[in-house]
């Protein structure tokens, strides 16, 4: 990990617990589930589909922890 992102890992808690009705939560809601039918398959293409779509659920979660959160401060 670059620096970058090991202070931004650093800044956020251990577990972040997401609302159900906020908008994002049913996009990540439906990034996991094609995440899992890809590890299921086991179709080629299946394992590099599954780090896009980890990369994808992170920024999924990041945006549902900074709408949960708005009186974080931005920027470091």
């Amino acid at each position: 990990m670059g620096q970058d992102s090991e202070a931004l890992f650093r800044s956020l808690p251990p577990v972040i617990i997401s609302r159900a009705d906020f908008e994002e939560a049913a996009a990540l809601r439906s990034s996991l589930d094609l995440f899992v039918k890809e590890l299921r398959s086991g179709k080629p293409g299946s394992v590099l589909s599954m780090k896009h779509l980890a990369q994808l659920m992170l920024i999924q979660m990041l945006r549902l922890y900074l709408e949960a959160n708005d009186e974080l401060e931005t920027g470091w």
